[in-house]
């Protein structure tokens, strides 16, 4: 269908690397610091597909400031919506994802959503999509985007909006599918839900909500579960701004990164043993991020 018109931090240290950090190390399943080294992250390991622009959302209110930046690199032009990870978009009455946008000055808005599965392969939706200067991925369930759009046209074009230069955005569920290995769900210290997302952030794993509804395990587990991926818990009312060449941290909260150090065996599948040694980092509003250069603190 178209339409237009309890974690505490037992230690913290800071440190100067070019620009301001704050790491936050020892959660609940972390070991205390006795030793410090440095490694990076390497521009690959985080890049967007197709040399393009991502901005990911942690959920709840965002901020005016953090939507108006997603404005600004749309270029104001063509926004597409996309509200199928709600259930409520099922109903067709779009008046709420397009209220959202009301005070900002886009040329066009467009929705775009799938019934189903098949008629994410409906031509309509792709042409939409291949005007679209910017994306916009609304929140809700995870799973009803990777089901309708996996391996769908509509994918396809959300790839072809990045490689163009446009600028993919979403929150809460819409920032949780833009990785192939996604989590679906999983509370507490329990084993997260896996499943395949769309895979426009390679070799990542996004969370959301993230300190608000205590997720630090879940992503832990998720990671050590595939340690060739990069962990990267978003809090809610903030965002990441991620390119092929850095990162900035945008609105009120923090966005944290978790990487699995190649000395430490795996998680165990039922509890975090206390003895693993794991990488967590913590990045502050308006912090901007060289990834080439982005420093871990491990044991």
């Amino acid at each position: 269908m178209v339409h237009q018109s309890n974690w505490v931090a037992r230690g913290v240290s800071a440190y100067w690397v070019g620009l301001f950090f704050h790491c936050v190390l020892g959660n609940s399943f972390l070991p205390s610091v006795v030793g410090q080294s440095l490694e990076s992250i390497k521009i690959s390991d985080v890049s967007p597909i197709n040399q393009g622009e991502l901005l990911l959302c942690g959920g709840g209110d965002l901020p005016t400031s953090l939507l108006s930046e997603f404005h600004s690199r749309g270029r104001g032009d063509r926004l597409v919506v996309i509200p199928t990870a709600s259930r409520y978009s099922d109903m067709g009455d779009f008046t709420r994802w397009r209220q959202a946008w009301d005070n900002f000055n886009w040329r066009s808005i467009d929705i775009v959503h799938a019934e189903s599965r098949e008629h994410a392969e409906d031509e309509s939706l792709c042409e939409v999509l291949r005007a679209a200067t910017a994306v916009w991925i609304s929140g809700g369930d995870q799973s009803r985007l990777a089901d309708r759009y996996l391996g769908s046209k509509v994918e396809r074009e959300l790839r072809g909006v990045m490689k163009r230069g446009g600028i993919v955005g979403g929150t809460s569920a819409g920032s949780a599918v833009v990785t192939k290995i996604m989590i679906t769900g999983g509370v507490g210290k329990s084993r997260p839900q896996m499943n395949q997302g769309l895979d426009l952030l390679p070799k990542a794993i996004v969370d959301q909500h993230f300190t608000q509804r205590d997720r630090h395990n879940r992503l832990a587990y998720a990671v050590a579960s595939h340690p060739d991926r990069v962990g990267i818990g978003i809090d809610e009312g903030t965002g990441l701004h991620i390119t092929s060449k850095e990162a900035k941290v945008l609105g009120h909260g923090a966005v944290y990164v978790y990487k699995s150090l190649p000395s430490a065996p795996s998680f165990n599948e039922q509890s975090l043993d206390p003895s693993l040694s794991f990488d967590h980092k913590r990045f502050t509003k308006e912090s901007m991020i060289a990834l080439e250069d982005l420093p871990l603190l491990c044991e």
